[in-house]
């Protein structure tokens, strides 16, 4: 849980954290398939409705909490962030989010704006699998239960056949993430889907079923290794997953090529070794530790919405306060201690008002006590008021989902754009390529900064912008500011994606002599390389202008790099929209990234036009 709430709240620190997921999962294969063949061993056969009846009442309590208090929260913040609620809340408890995501076209990275629910992807994935291992497992276990005379028999050899099905299933499934992720600049779908994540669940699965609860053969023979051996094993280990979150990033294809299979085998024989050690051990387990993995399954819950809810109810009291008081209520660490804390505090209620109630059947005794009057008066008078409370909050989730709007504010802006963008494009077939003059580049930066520039600046040949969401929320202002350029621009596109589409427009005679590329918003830690490659492969004899990005700490390292880059290619310059911008905050969408106002998407253009006029002069 640490490394995902980390990734989730400084993704700069651990771009891999997102591996902590993984993690989770193997655990969470190996204790199920434990405990199913623990229940075979012991009874014969495997109770699949009571299964799944024990893993609704550990996972729905929780999340119905979760969306009793986040939902109403939400009313706190900008309108954006409940785009189509209701299809989210019915995702959530129809234990399909991640196909939701999927459908809907949902990155896990670069959305526009994130869905206050988007991590519990990971138990519509759980779930899921619950359904169907448990399913195939109590098929095949209660049809080969043959009798109490080979018991023994029969269950080695059921032992090893759901550890060949899970090995042929895990195999399968990476071989799928592998193929749907190859050559993918956004592997979210590969990542999302059942199909192709399920395999570090099989993988704590086969795991589980040599290493379970019940010693078997394996786990007797395996008692010989060293307690030493053992404990390095688990200290190398634990090394490379945290070298993996702190090295990898979304985006880096080897993550599901190689990255995910690793830390799910390393994360398995982590729990193999521990479970080796589990006899040798003698102290107790610390308090601490207990305390926060007893909370870890809510405070997974909560983390993400709050941080959502946190860092944007800061940012808009901020737009009301004095500048260094705005400024302290944006700071990254800020925001981060107060979702930190307050995480800690839902999860704390989640697990003694929630949790602990409804994780085992109680059986209540019907005799009553001396002095229970006073007792039941009190209890009433507690059910009274927690009756209330959800009347209030269900109001506010009434409210929350009819006041939501079916789409963001920003992808309403960026289909216009596209429509606008595509009309463009179509006007200037005939003509293939529109160029752009001196008189015309001078007279709107006139209009900019109040001084008509008549001067020859050299800029000939056409503008080609290739940019991403940031850019296309700001086209029409670009088309305006600079006649006839050609704009290309998408959502969720990054550096890597240029080169592709540079080589298109160089077949197709459609690329102009200044290209400006507008991708740092959606910075990977290749960024600055690509980046590089980028203008070697333009050569000497085309113009480039790189723009900043801002809004997010991820983008940092790529802003530095675009604006070292002059300093080695004589033929760059940078449009620094994240200076220009910063005295503007409120002038942004409300995830601060983006384009909002009138006057940020004029801004945005007039930062690019002085930049490439800027060019023009030095050439």
């Amino acid at each position: 849980m640490l490394l995902v709430v980390v990734y989730h709240f400084v993704p700069a620190l651990l771009p891999g954290g997102f591996l902590g997921v993984d993690v989770f999962f193997v655990f969470s294969g190996y204790l199920i398939t434990a405990l199913l063949l623990a229940e075979y061993q012991e009874h014969g056969r495997i109770r699949l409705l009571d299964f799944l009846v024990r893993r609704v009442r550990r996972l729905l309590p929780a999340v119905l909490f979760l969306l009793l208090t986040m939902v109403p929260a939400s009313l706190l913040i900008s309108a954006d962030f409940r785009a189509a609620l209701g299809h989210q809340l019915a995702a959530v408890l129809g234990w399909v989010t991640n196909y939701y995501e999927v459908l809907h076209g949902g990155s896990y990275e670069d959305q526009l704006l994130p869905h206050l629910f988007v991590h519990t992807w990971t138990l519509s994935v759980e779930m899921q699998y619950y359904v169907l291992w448990g399913l195939l497992l109590a098929a095949m276990c209660n049809a080969g239960f043959l009798g109490s005379k080979r018991r023994a028999r029969e269950e080695q050899r059921t032992r090893y056949t759901v550890a060949a099905m899970a090995a042929a299933l895990a195999l399968l499934s990476w071989v799928v993430m592998w193929i749907m992720a190859r050559g993918k600049a956004d592997p979210s779908a590969a990542y999302f889907a059942t199909g192709s994540h399920v395999f570090p669940l099989m993988i704590g699965s086969f795991a589980g079923v040599f290493f379970g609860i019940k010693p078997g053969r394996a786990l007797r023979a395996a008692r010989r290794i060293s307690s030493g051996a053992l404990l390095g094993f688990i200290c190398v280990a634990a090394g490379v997953v945290f070298v993996f979150a702190v090295v990898l990033d979304f985006t880096s294809p080897f993550v599901y090529r190689f990255g995910i299979l690793i830390t799910a085998l390393l994360t398995a024989g982590v729990l193999a070794a521990l479970r080796i050690l589990q006899p040798r051990i003698r102290r107790r387990e610390p308090v601490l530790l207990r305390f926060v993995a007893d909370r870890s399954y809510s405070m997974y819950l909560f983390h993400w919405p709050i941080y959502i809810i946190i860092g944007n109810t800061l940012r808009q009291v901020g737009e009301y306060l004095p500048g260094f008081l705005r400024v302290m209520l944006s700071n990254t660490l800020v925001v981060v201690l107060l979702s930190a804390a307050l995480t800690l505090v839902m999860g704390h209620l989640s697990y003694v008002l929630v949790e602990k109630r409804f994780r085992v059947r109680r059986v209540r005794s019907s005799g009553g006590r001396a002095g229970d009057g006073a007792g039941a008066g009190k209890r009433y008078a507690a059910i009274a008021a927690a009756g209330l409370a959800c009347l209030l909050l269900l109001a506010g989730c009434v409210q929350a989902v009819r006041t939501a709007p079916p789409i963001t504010s920003i992808e309403r802006d960026y289909r216009h754009e596209s429509i606008e963008t595509d009309r463009a494009v179509l006007g200037s077939v005939g003509a293939r390529f529109m160029r752009l003059s001196d008189s015309d580049i001078n007279a709107r930066i006139g209009l900019f900064d109040g001084d008509s520039r008549t001067s020859g600046g050299g800029i000939s040949g056409g503008v080609t912008v290739i940019g991403d969401s940031v850019t296309l929320g700001a086209s029409t202002a670009l088309r305006e500011a600079i006649p006839g350029a050609y704009i290309d621009a998408e959502v969720n596109r990054n550096m890597r994606d240029a080169e592709e589409i540079i080589k298109t427009l160089q077949e197709n005679g459609m690329l102009g002599e200044t290209v400006v590329i507008a991708l740092a918003s959606n910075a990977s830690d290749d960024t600055g390389d690509n980046a590089d490659a980028l203008v070697r492969m333009l050569g000497a004899d085309y113009r480039v202008v790189f723009v900043t990005g801002f809004g997010k700490d991820f983008m940092a390292p790529a802003n530095a790099h675009i604006r070292a880059m002059p300093g080695y290619f004589q033929n760059v310059v940078v449009a620094d929209w994240e200076t220009a911008i910063a005295a503007h905050q409120d002038w942004l969408a409300p995830d601060g990234v983006h384009t909002g106002t009138e006057e940020s998407k004029e801004l945005y253009a007039q930062v690019v036009v002085a930049a490439i006029a800027g060019e023009a002069e030095q050439t």
